[in-house]
C-alpha cells in the first residue's frame, strides 16, 4: 500500500472504494484515486498529479466522478465546488 503522497507521509487513510482512498498528511490531504480508477473519470476532469486530488477544490472530481460511494450531501457539495472553481469542467 502507497505510504507517500505529493503532500508528504500519509497519516490516516481511509478507504472509500476500491481504488480510492482518503488521505491525510502533516501538510495537507485529499483523494488518491488509481490508475485503475483514472481511466473511469470523465476526459473534461483533470486526472490529479498521480492520482491525488486536493481536499480544498480537486476532491470534488472523484465524487462527481464516483457519486455512489458518497453521501447526498457529500455529491451537492462537491457540484456547488466544481461549478465554483471549474466551470469550464463542469459544463463539459
Amino acid at each position: 500500500m502507497q505510504k507517500d503522497t505529493i503532500w508528504g507521509p500519509i497519516q490516516t487513510s481511509e478507504s472509500i472504494a476500491p481504488g480510492i482512498r482518503r488521505v491525510s498528511t502533516a501538510a495537507h490531504g485529499g483523494y488518491l484515486v488509481s490508475e485503475e480508477r483514472l481511466r473511469d473519470m470523465p476526459a473534461a476532469f483533470p486526472h490529479g498529479a498521480g492520482g491525488a486530488f486536493e481536499e480544498d477544490c480537486a476532491w470534488c472530481f472523484v465524487v462527481l466522478s464516483f457519486p455512489g460511494n458518497f453521501s447526498h450531501d457529500h455529491y451537492n457539495e462537491a457540484v456547488r465546488t466544481c461549478k465554483n472553481w471549474f466551470p469550464r469542467e463542469y459544463e463539459a
